[in-house]
């Protein structure tokens, strides 16, 4: 069980910052193909806060960037989602990559006795245990 969790917690890392780089690194990009594929121009000044604020992608951030209109708001929405799916387009690939070895690790794995699998063999282990705490160790 910590097993799982602990590789959940690695998983959930990784996966986290996969997304989080790749969203960064095409937000910029995508903002300006999306901006030019409308026809829509921004000064370069504008531009730094345009991107700031489709960072946050929320509407007061939207409303404090100068002379935006509506039409920008949604190219730059636009552009934030198409800079999400390439995010989760990697992050996926990654996660099929964990899958894949997780599978191949699976072949090597063996299987534990059935006799293995019951109370009574806990039992048995929680005994040994005792017997070997009870053993006084002779110099």
């Amino acid at each position: 069980m910590i097993y799982r969790l602990l590789g959940g917690s690695i998983a959930t890392a990784i996966y986290t910052s996969i997304i989080n780089n790749k969203f960064a690194q095409s937000l910029p990009s995508t903002l300006v193909t999306e901006l030019s594929s409308r026809n829509l121009e921004v000064a370069e000044t504008t531009m730094q806060r345009l991107l700031s604020a489709a960072t946050l992608n929320t509407a007061s951030a939207y409303r404090s960037v100068p002379g935006i209109n509506a039409e920008i708001i949604a190219s730059a929405s636009m552009a934030v989602k198409q800079a999400y799916v390439q995010a989760f387009r990697l992050t996926y690939l990654a996660a099929i990559g964990f899958g894949g070895a997780a599978v191949v690790a699976a072949f090597f794995t063996m299987d534990i006795d059935k006799g293995m699998k019951n109370n009574k063999r806990a039992v048995r282990l929680e005994n040994e245990a005792k017997d070997v705490r009870d053993e006084k160790v002779v110099v």
